[in-house]
């Protein structure tokens, strides 16, 4: 969850023309998402729209919504700070040289 927390990116997002709750992308240049790479969609100066997935079909990217409420958002708020607070309480504790752990791709 931590790992997943500290890479979700924040991406602009605007109402699709001619719909109510369908959204495109709002950035220039369209950032590059991976398949099936979740974000956290906004609206404004930080005005969050919900979780969104980025789903490659026929060659073509699509953005789909996989919550439309505040509860989501919330949730993972919530959760990165329950997660770093805990985190901070280890760090803490620990007395001594502690190895640093890489990221998957090998940066500390």
């Amino acid at each position: 969850m931590k790992r997943f927390l500290n890479k979700v990116r924040e991406i602009k997002i605007k109402l699709k023309s001619g719909f109510d709750f369908k959204y495109e992308l709002d950035e220039t240049p369209s950032p590059s998402l991976s398949n099936n790479e979740l974000f956290i969609g906004y609206t404004g100066t930080s005005n969050y729209k919900g979780l969104f997935i980025n789903k490659v079909i026929n060659n073509v990217p699509q953005i789909f919504s996989l919550s439309y409420d505040d509860f989501s958002i919330d949730f993972l708020k919530d959760e990165k700070i329950s997660i770093d607070y805990s985190l901070d309480l280890i760090n803490n504790s620990i007395t001594g040289t502690v190895p640093t752990i890489p990221d998957e791709d090998g940066v500390a």
